[in-house]
């Protein structure tokens, strides 16, 4: 099953004639979700799982990515509360995206949500990053959403927000992840996907 998401994913890279992404994408399933980032070695997916799938399109080096969790089987309470958190600390995140606002502002806006939702223990100290024209091990760029970050929003700047929750103790992961533009008004989504639960 990962061949064929991992095949497919890089398939319509080459499809539109460009280069592989310069972070490799990430496929991950069951406990190792947890990780947040690829590893080594390969399972075949249970009827009840989960996979996080990380991965981006390129353009002469410009990366604009997309970061899902894709529930397999039938969702449980838990995975619902979580990806509803993702979902509403994304639109926070969205709201506060301007030019001018602190790339800090916006962290903020993300632990806000995810604490009142219970989720301040499974959450990242850190929600996105901007992206340019990178080379190989990243496609990461700077600056970082991240508290007290200082770094101001401007016009044109491309940014990857992703909301990430890692529930250890119950071997759960949840993300959402999407590649904005700012423009004058404020955040552009590039993705045409909604933010809604994914289910396998």
């Amino acid at each position: 099953m990962k061949a064929i998401f991992l095949g497919a994913m890089q398939g319509a890279v080459f499809r539109a004639g460009e280069i592989t992404p310069e972070k490799s994408s990430s496929s991950v399933r069951g406990k190792d979700a947890l990780l947040c980032r690829y590893h080594s070695g390969r399972r075949a997916l249970d009827a009840t799982d989960q996979l996080t799938l990380e991965f981006a399109g390129v353009y002469r080096r410009y990366h604009a990515c997309l970061m899902r969790t894709l529930v397999v089987g039938e969702p449980t309470r838990l995975q619902q509360n979580m990806h509803k958190a993702c979902a509403e600390a994304m639109e926070a995140c969205l709201d506060k995206v301007r030019p001018g606002s602190a790339m800090g502002e916006v962290f903020d806006a993300h632990a806000r949500v995810m604490d009142q939702s219970g989720m301040a223990e499974h959450r990242l100290n850190a929600c996105g990053y901007s992206l340019g024209a990178t080379f190989t091990p990243t496609w990461m760029d700077y600056p970082m959403f991240y508290s007290s970050n200082p770094e101001r929003i401007v016009t044109g700047m491309v940014l990857f927000l992703h909301m990430i929750l890692m529930n250890s103790p119950e071997e759960i992961a949840m993300t959402l992840g999407q590649t904005i533009r700012v423009d004058e008004s404020g955040p552009v989504r590039l993705s045409r996907h909604d933010s809604a639960l994914i289910r396998c």
